[in-house]
């Protein structure tokens, strides 16, 4: 377990190539370090880089949070857990990898600190209609429905899991939030594709945030070994290897490296 604002987090930490920057995995709103289904483990071994993945307080078998999400989470979430993980675990260079909520706080955290690269897996970067009766559409799986049971498999407390990000992305306070001015601040390389469908990331499409004037944007191209998304589902075809980040190095391992776990 690694020491952050407000308790403890679990992690998984695969070795890799102490030459090049490591990357730092950011799960989704109802994640965790479980539920990247082994996706950094396999993106470490096509990479040849070191791979820390971690559950947010709440999630997995981290710690239970003192108190409930303000509106602001993600950008405390950037500004004092990722540092303090990244601390905890020597990560001073570091490429972010985050999907959906995660891929937001990747935005924030890159847009006030440096890191070496960003990859956002359908991020968000305001409130959306469409995401909001998605989220109600889960509300009423989790009441109704078997997902309670089946979060419970993944999370220490599936409640405080599933309402601290229900609640928090209904709650009115929230309708305001919108992260756009601070994309500005992203000077690093960045990839982002968002999925056309909910499920799976069958179709993706670039959809380029406006940033800094260094920062770039490209479509994403997953290395033959990870065509497989976090949920299982297969990834697009890549167009170009040269879109993805330089990541690979020599002596790459041609299977996964042994993870160390940290649960507590």
């Amino acid at each position: 377990m690694a020491a952050v604002p407000g308790g403890r987090v679990e992690y998984e930490d695969v070795p890799g190539d102490p030459a090049v920057a490591p990357l730092l995995f950011l799960h989704e709103g109802l994640g965790s370090v479980g539920l990247w289904r082994g996706f950094h483990r396999r993106l470490a071994a096509a990479t040849g880089r070191r791979a820390v993945a971690f559950s947010r307080l709440g999630h997995g078998g981290s710690d239970l949070p003192t108190g409930k999400r303000t509106p602001r989470y993600m950008h405390d979430e950037a500004t004092e857990v990722v540092p303090a993980v990244r601390a905890a675990l020597g990560l001073d260079r570091v490429v972010l990898v985050g999907h959906s909520d995660g891929g937001s706080i990747g935005l924030l955290h890159a847009s006030t600190t440096d890191v070496d690269g960003l990859v956002v897996l359908a991020p968000h970067v305001f409130v959306e209609d469409a995401g909001l009766r998605g989220i109600e559409r889960a509300r009423h799986d989790y009441v109704e429905g078997d997902l309670r049971a089946r979060m419970a498999r993944h999370h220490r407390d599936p409640d405080v899991t599933f309402w601290n990000w229900n609640e928090g992305w209904l709650d009115e306070a929230f309708r305001d939030w919108d992260i756009r001015p601070e994309l500005a601040g992203i000077t690093c390389r960045c990839w982002g594709c968002r999925a056309t469908t909910t499920r799976t990331a069958r179709s993706c499409t670039s959809r380029p945030c406006a940033t800094g004037r260094r920062a770039r944007w490209s479509w994403p191209c997953w290395p033959a070994a990870t065509r497989r998304t976090w949920n299982g589902g297969p990834t697009p075809t890549p167009r170009s290897r040269r879109s993805w980040p330089s990541c690979r190095s020599r002596g790459q391992p041609t299977t996964a490296p042994r993870a160390t776990t940290s649960r507590g």
